[in-house]
């Protein structure tokens, strides 16, 4: 069967003057410098009675697409990596049932491996929705100059760098329709790639696991033992004083005395941090980065916080359904 294409007039879209940070390399780069993760909005109305609507889109490295305030789609880790000098990968998604009469469309655009190390520039996205009205008119939405960007809570991120979150920073209804978004700047067009789309299997969450056991090898530090080795991260539900810092660290063996070992991981900080708002129980698990581990470590915070007994969630990645 035939896949499906169709002429692309959606620019790509970046944040101007990015924030950055630097991190550690692998082993063939010493540093990494990096951005903060992009948020990117717009706004449209439908004109009548929607017959069909699909979302076309990429984002590199990483995105999350959500419209009118929900997630679209389960695919995580998306698109599949290639050489984005050459062919970025884009998907499809059916939204016509997600549709009103006012909409938002919000996007969080994070690293990956399109950063400057390998020879790739920021983060950039590219959105077209194509709409088919019932009395036979079409209607496309692009994503161009026109569209809006922020920073946001989710702020450092890379794959060998993990997260870093600031739940203070939370902007609340940013991917709704009604969300003030006059303190965001306008979006710039810039350069990219050839796109076609995305016919693999794509990484979906394909199982969850709770610890088999929690220790702790000295004072202040505790660790999560789920068990067995693999690929995912952790989902983390915590409550606290306003502006406690949760540091999760990971690793796949342990030292003799039950402390993490982290000589697999080699230069990587391979750490996620979350920020406490101060509000009731608060969830949290990454966007744009995994982790090969089988433990997982807090340490001690400066503030008392308070872990439920199913704080930690290890989330396993994989190709293909869930099933």
């Amino acid at each position: 069967m035939p896949v499906e294409e169709f002429d692309w007039k959606a620019k790509w879209i970046t944040k101007k003057d990015p924030k950055t940070f630097e991190s550690n390399g692998d082993w063939m780069v010493k540093k990494f410098v990096q951005s903060y993760a992009m948020y990117f909005r717009k706004t449209f109305e439908i004109k009548g009675n929607i017959s069909k609507a699909k979302i076309h889109i990429s984002g590199i490295g990483y995105y999350e697409l959500r419209i009118n305030g929900a997630r679209v789609g389960d695919k995580v880790l998306d698109p599949a990596q290639t050489d984005y000098s050459k062919i970025v990968l884009y998907s499809t998604y059916d939204i016509t049932d997600l549709l009103r009469s006012q909409n938002a469309i919000g996007v969080i655009v994070g690293n990956g491996r399109h950063i400057k190390a390998y020879r790739y520039d920021f983060p950039k996205l590219i959105v077209q929705v194509e709409i088919e009205y019932k009395n036979g008119k079409k209607e496309t939405i692009i994503s161009d100059e026109n569209w809006k960007t922020s920073h946001g809570p989710l702020t450092e991120n890379g794959i060998y760098y993990g997260e870093k979150y600031d739940a203070r920073l939370e902007m609340k209804g940013w991917d709704e329709f009604d969300f003030d978004d006059s303190k965001w700047e306008m979006a710039i067009v810039t350069d990219g790639p050839k796109l076609s789309l995305e016919i693999m299997p794509p990484i979906r969450v394909v199982k969850t696991l709770k610890p088999v056991k929690m220790y702790s090898p000295k004072d202040g530090i505790y660790v999560y033992d789920f068990g067995q080795n693999f690929t995912g991260w952790v989902r983390l539900h915590a409550s606290g004083p306003k502006g406690t810092e949760i540091k999760l660290r990971y690793a796949e063996v342990v030292n003799s005395n039950g402390t993490l070992n982290f000589s697999t991981i080699r230069n990587a900080e391979a750490t996620d941090i979350y920020i406490l708002k101060g509000e009731d129980t608060e969830s949290y698990e990454p966007r744009f980065t995994y982790h090969g581990f089988r433990y997982a470590q807090i340490g001690r915070q400066k503030e008392r916080i308070f872990l439920q007994a199913d704080s930690f969630d290890q989330l396993q990645t994989g190709h293909g359904d869930n099933s």
